[in-house]
């Protein structure tokens, strides 16, 4: 994705010291930002009431915006335990930027 000119970005509903942990955990290679307040999630439409915990969290969901801001392409998953396969989701986004 960075050879393409982007950057691909997490966001929680998870506290920074959580988001922080799970980023090293997994290693991830890229930033797990904290959205405790629900503000992005619910922007974009994932907010789903009744987490695992009874609190509030996003499903699981993925976009991929342009430049410009204009959304290309997005899934957002029925429920919380789904999860976009990562060979569909590279396919998607090498369509969409046309690698």
């Amino acid at each position: 994705m960075q050879q393409a000119g982007g950057t691909v970005l997490a966001i929680a509903s998870d506290p920074v010291p959580k988001c922080r942990q799970v980023h090293q955990a997994n290693g991830l290679p890229f930033a797990v930002l904290s959205d405790v307040d629900l503000q992005a999630i619910t922007a974009f439409g994932v907010l789903h009431q009744k987490g695992p915990r009874g609190k509030p969290i996003a499903l699981p969901a993925n976009f991929l915006i342009d430049a410009d801001g204009r959304l290309r392409w997005g899934h957002v998953s029925r429920r919380v335990q789904d999860r976009v396969d990562p060979a569909d989701l590279i396919q998607h986004v090498r369509h969409v930027i046309d690698l």
